[in-house]
């Protein structure tokens, strides 16, 4: 008689990918220093059972009052904190240059399955994109760009 599947740990896998990707932190916000922004992804848990979904967030340094910490940092996305948001924020299958088959209806079928070895490969993949993506446009007027062109489905505040 086999085993019942062990459900995957979608937290501790995402976790893992944004390590071998470079980010920092330990919980399920993690982020990446650069000179002129702050690069943050989060694991947000869905209210509907296992799943899960990827948020991205950039600050510029030149906007924010004050550096940012690492407690600050994990309130990013949270509703009742006194973090500012990001000043641009999306979801990371929605970032300009991510394949058509990287969608939010993958990564929940991976979760389905228990796939954890196909989950944490196309995390990996994903955040390989984001940061190349980030690498090439991590610039207000870029960014704004894209979003006028609708090219790029984001929420950038207004002052960016």
């Amino acid at each position: 008689m086999s085993m019942p599947s062990q459900n995957v740990n979608t937290a501790k896998i995402f976790g893992a990918a944004a390590k071998d990707a470079g980010f920092l932190g330990n919980t399920v916000t993690r982020y990446r220093d650069h000179d002129k922004f702050l690069l943050v992804i989060n694991h947000q848990k869905s209210a509907f059972g296992r799943l899960f979904y990827v948020n991205v967030g950039l600050y510029f340094r030149e906007m924010l009052d004050e550096p940012l910490d690492e407690t600050a940092i994990r309130g990013a996305f949270k509703v009742r904190t006194t973090t500012p948001h990001p000043h641009v924020s999306w979801r990371i299958e929605n970032t300009p240059g991510m394949p058509a088959a990287i969608t939010q209806e993958r990564l929940d079928s991976l979760v389905v399955q228990n796939d954890a070895d196909e989950l944490r490969g196309t995390l990996s993949l994903t955040l390989g994109i984001l940061l190349t993506f980030v690498a090439a446009h991590a610039d207000r007027q870029a960014l704004r760009q894209l979003s006028d062109a609708r090219l790029f489905s984001a929420m950038i505040l207004k002052e960016v």
